[in-house]
């Protein structure tokens, strides 16, 4: 049978971790593992001296915000492009996976902020350097996302706003869709960026006990809910279905991406999101993109290196992801 103890040290080292490992690993993760300030960024030194060139510009600005829910202290950046363009005046935001902080997706920013967009990111909560607390698997998280937006429109008024998440951020982004209509400042948000996130949490951790393991689905079903309701407080698991929410931004368009070969979070699922999407809008006007080779993480990476790109309808494409994108957000921008 199948070993699935988890070994906390195994975030801290940076050791991959399996899928089963990795879903329990979500429920017990505390943010005091994860390195702070930066350390992200000495893996790829191209991002570092961009990084350190922001710096000195002074074109980053520290920024704190109180949860409403829970009163906890988020922190993050504001960003603003090096590039003087007709972008400068839109903001996105970029929301990272669980046991990240905000200087893991330095990849993503990069993209944006040589295109001229501004960009906003911080530690999700019980990550980096933002409070410790339950990791709620975008429940919480997307409530944080709207605290954040409010404070960002306030203070620097956009002329529109996009959401970014990978993984547990998309998971945040597509639930604060059932916010867009309760607060003004939402009226900015124009579209929606999903990356390697799941449909259905429940399911999802399904699809790994079927691949991975002997042990009986319902057995550790069971425990994987009770664990949930111990740590985040959450006995209704239905809310942990972001695909429900798709229905409250039937006018924002939303581009997926995934890569085919993510074995924690199967592309599949990305799919099912998709699908759900267009069921809403008349004309469509959402798109989806599938990253040949891509694992869990890697959309951009794999994608601005060459592989094979497939949309919606299977159709090829051999333009690097990021330009794929950006001309995806320019048409829908207009």
């Amino acid at each position: 049978m199948k070993n699935t103890n988890i070994n906390i040290f195994k975030l801290k080292s940076n050791v991959d971790i399996d899928s089963i490992d990795m879903f329990q690993a979500c429920l017990t993760y505390n943010a005091k593992f994860q390195p702070i300030i930066g350390k992200e960024l000495n893996k790829w030194p191209i991002y570092l001296a961009y990084w350190n060139s922001l710096v000195k510009n002074e074109k980053i600005t520290n920024f704190k915000v109180k949860t409403t829910i829970d009163k906890l202290i988020l922190v993050g950046d504001y960003i603003e492009s090096p590039v003087k363009n007709a972008n400068n005046n839109r903001v996105i935001f970029l929301l990272h996976g669980v046991t990240n902080t905000r200087y893991w997706i330095f990849k993503q920013a990069y993209i944006f902020l040589e295109a001229g967009y501004n960009v906003v990111w911080y530690d999700a909560r019980n990550h980096g350097q933002s409070n410790a607390a339950p990791t709620t698997f975008g429940k919480k998280e997307s409530h944080d996302l709207q605290d954040v937006i409010n404070l960002i429109t306030d203070k620097y008024h956009p002329e529109n706003i996009i959401l970014y998440g990978f993984s547990l951020g998309s998971a945040s982004v597509v639930m604060w869709s059932e916010l867009y209509n309760k607060f003004p400042s939402n009226e900015k948000v124009r579209l929606v960026i999903c990356d390697s996130t799941f449909a259905e949490l429940e399911q999802a951790y399904i699809d790994k006990i079927h691949n991975h393991t002997f042990v009986p689905t319902n057995f550790m079903v069971n425990i994987f809910r009770k664990t949930i309701k111990k740590t985040t407080g959450i006995s209704d698991l239905t809310v942990l279905k972001p695909i429900k929410y798709l229905k409250y931004i039937p006018n924002i368009p939303a581009l997926f991406l995934h890569g085919k070969a993510d074995n924690f979070v199967s592309y599949t699922n990305t799919e099912e999101l998709y699908h759900e999407k267009i069921r809403y809008e008349q004309p469509v006007k959402s798109k989806m993109y599938l990253i040949d080779k891509a694992l869990h993480g890697q959309s951009f990476l794999l994608g601005d290196n060459g592989v094979t790109i497939y949309d919606e309808f299977n159709q090829k494409h051999k333009e690097p992801l990021s330009t794929l994108v950006l001309t995806y957000i320019d048409q829908q921008l207009v």
